[in-house]
């Protein structure tokens, strides 16, 4: 009882205590809850009418297309440019897939099964498929129909258990390869009809037809004196704010951008030393004695394949297709077998060369093949015989072109020993070496098996093996270090942005002023791979001074100018173009008044008044893109052509300034009017108009939020 009423006469506190637990519970899984929001949105790349793609599902993509692009390009890395224009289309297509996608489906439009499967081995073939590398074959680099099939059959099934593992992972690796330029075809096939069914809802009707038809066919050549607007000083005209700010108004919403970051930037070259270029010199003159001992092809190739930066080719090569350092070695007197010649610095390589002999022999051979498929022995040289029997009948190209539907006739063309050795492999240049004209043979190489045919070759020439280590000088740690402390004392002796700039010419570096970044952008100017310092302005406060960042071959240190948040164009950075503008139009008012008071009746009585000459164009007309002399003017592309000849013109304000004009010949097209024609070709070009701008009107109407500043 006593303890009920001392929890009775602590009621209150007790309520007030529950109270505050309560909340704290309620207020704690409040935040919790926004702090998972808050972490989501964090990790949004992209947000398309509120459709988030998440930094998870965004490298997904990345890395099936880096996957794509290394399988395509047969590397095993990814360079950073090539990246970053990788993440660019990775956006892009999350971008014009749910716009395209969403704008479709509300028109009932979509690609079928049969569609698609038209498009990947029936009668048309996507052009994407066509140029895959991997589709070609590789003697003829022409796409291959049975490459295409039998890659297909190979993957159709989804039970590789009875490959080995090795084999198993690259079967699945090629079959993701395939769904994405499956998915990616599809994909452009849809954006295809789609830009079809709008842009072939707007056409031309007969009366466009006629007018861009006599257009076409009245042209002028006149001739004209040109009245620049700077021909009144500006200080004769009058600008205020006001007018500015009334034409910045008119103006202010066709110049809505995204944020801007103005830079200023110290690039500096990593490049080697003198000492650098000493120690490689030094480094060849030791190697000299073992190049000079290596007597057999197999040391020699052994020797310069370890220590040269480029590989041993065993091939003979004509004098014509040699370097000019080669030549002069070749060419010298008394050439002996094993001759090497004194270490010589060639740009930033030291080089040096041995001499493996020289023979009479063609140069060029031209060469027919095609690669048989992967089959057991025997089946193998059956069909290899019954191909050859045919190819003895119809001839190579004939049977070629029946076997690869029509792909390809098996040509190689003219092909040289290092040609060969580059593009195939040393068993394929030796077979065509030794081949018999006119003789098939079956022969084997890296890539498969071959029915080979050589037709002609050219007659015998001098040709020559050298044998070349070639050894790259780069900068040493030591040179680096240099660089990079140099730099470092600069940035900590002017650590404010008045001093960054100022100092620069004095400390021996450039500073480049006054440079505007956008945030997708990938280089300041010449320094490339700059992102690091593009990704760091955009996150910096004006006056921050960056670290010392590696672009390269670059050491790059920035400061912060200006920051312009997204939206329309500041008023100020408009003003002196658009007070220009005024200027301008100012100027023209003057200048035409001023002729129209002195009414010249020639033009040479304009030029005079000028201080300029008369000049003549030839052959104009409406739809002259560019005058020559004059640039664009389309309010002469408009008048002359009408313009009575020898009659003078009124004075005209262009561009540039304000022209007179005086029409000397008129030349009428003979060609006929074609209602039909003209329309179709009026409506091609304008489809293209149209589908150029579909996308980008999409993206404008829509709200696209791009983040990849915040993770790229």
């Amino acid at each position: 009882m006593a303890t009920l009423e001392k929890i009775r006469g602590n009621a209150k506190l007790l309520v007030i205590a529950i109270g505050v637990a309560l909340f704290a519970f309620i207020i704690g899984d409040l935040l919790q809850s926004g702090s998972t929001f808050f972490r989501q949105s964090q990790e949004q790349v992209i947000k398309i009418d509120g459709k988030s793609v998440d930094i998870r599902v965004f490298q997904e993509k990345m890395d099936e297309m880096s996957e794509v692009y290394k399988m395509q390009t047969r590397q095993n890395s990814v360079p950073e440019e090539i990246m970053f224009q990788l993440r660019d289309n990775v956006y892009s297509n999350f971008v014009r897939t749910q716009l395209l996608e969403e704008a479709s489906e509300a028109v009932g439009l979509d690609v079928c099964v049969e569609e698609l499967g038209d498009m990947i081995y029936g009668d048309h073939i996507s052009p994407a498929i066509m140029q895959l590398p991997m589709f070609q074959n590789p003697q003829t680099g022409s796409f291959d129909r049975n490459i295409l099939i039998q890659f297909l059959q190979t993957i159709e099934g989804s039970d590789f258990s009875s490959y080995s593992d090795q084999e198993r992972d690259q079967l699945e690796q090629a079959k993701k390869y395939w769904l994405f330029w499956e998915q990616n075809i599809k994909s452009q096939r849809l954006e295809a009809k789609y830009n079809k069914l709008i842009s072939t809802a707007i056409v031309s009707n007969s009366l466009d037809a006629k007018a861009a038809f006599d257009d076409s066919q009245t042209n002028v050549d006149f001739d004209y004196v040109a009245l620049p607007f700077s021909l009144i000083a500006d200080d004769q005209i009058s600008v205020s704010d006001a007018d500015v700010k009334k034409l910045y108004d008119k103006r202010k919403k066709q110049t809505e951008q995204k944020a801007v970051k103005v830079i200023s930037f110290i690039s500096v070259d990593i490049v080697p030393s003198q000492i650098d270029f000493a120690a490689v010199a030094r480094q060849m003159s030791e190697l000299k004695p073992s190049f000079m001992e290596a007597t057999s092809i197999a040391d020699v190739k052994d020797l310069v394949n370890i220590n040269s930066d480029q590989e041993f080719e065993d091939v003979f090569v004509s004098l014509s297709r040699l370097s000019p350092a080669q030549k002069l070695f070749v060419e010298k007197e008394n050439i002996q077998f094993g001759d090497v010649e004194e270490p010589f610095l060639l740009g930033s390589n030291y080089q040096m060369q041995k001499f493996l002999g020289k023979t009479v022999a063609p140069d060029s051979f031209k060469v027919y093949q095609i690669t048989l498929p992967n089959m057991e022995e025997v089946a193998l040289k059956n069909l290899s015989d019954s191909i050859i029997s045919e190819m003895k009948v119809r001839g190579f190209e004939a049977v070629a072109q029946d076997l690869t539907s029509g792909q390809s006739n098996g040509e190689m063309g003219w092909q040289t020993e290092q040609g060969l050795m580059r593009g195939a492999d040393i068993t394929f240049k030796d077979a065509v070496l030794a081949a018999k004209l006119g003789d098939f043979h079956v022969i084997e190489s890296e890539f498969g098996k071959h029915i080979l045919l050589v037709t002609e070759r050219t007659s015998p020439i001098a040709k020559y093996k050298i044998a070349t280590i070639d050894m790259s000088v780069s900068p040493s740690s030591d040179t680096y270090k240099v660089l990079y402390n140099d730099l470092n004392r600069y940035v900590a002796e002017n650590h404010n942005l008045e001093a960054f700039r100022a100092s620069a010419a004095a400390a021996g570096y450039f500073c480049q002023p006054e440079f505007r970044l956008n945030e997708t952008d990938f280089s300041l100017g010449m320094v490339q791979s700059a992102r690091p310092v593009i990704r760091w302005a955009f996150h910096q406060e004006v006056g921050d001074i960056s670290e010392i960042f590696e672009c390269q071959d670059k050491f790059v240190v920035a400061v912060v100018e200006k920051s312009i948040k997204e939206g329309f164009i500041p008023l100020e950075d408009m003003a002196d173009n658009l007070k220009r503008e005024i200027s301008n139009e100012r100027k023209a008012e003057k200048i035409l008044a001023d002729l129209d008071a002195k009414k010249y009746a020639s033009l040479d009585q304009v030029a005079s008044h000028a201080n300029g000459i008369v000049q003549s164009v030839k052959f104009v007309n409406f739809a002259t893109p560019s005058i020559t002399g004059l640039g664009f003017e389309p309010v002469i592309n408009q008048i002359a052509p009408s313009t009575e000849v020898g009659k003078l013109s009124s004075p005209l304000k262009g561009n540039n300034g304000v022209y007179v004009l005086k029409v000397t010949d008129l030349h009428k097209g003979e060609g006929t009017y074609n209602a039909e024609q003209q329309k179709q070709m009026l409506n091609a070009s304008l489809s293209q108009r149209i589908e150029y701008r579909i996308l980008p009107s999409m993206i404008k109407s829509s709200k696209v939020e791009d983040n990849r500043i915040n993770f790229f």
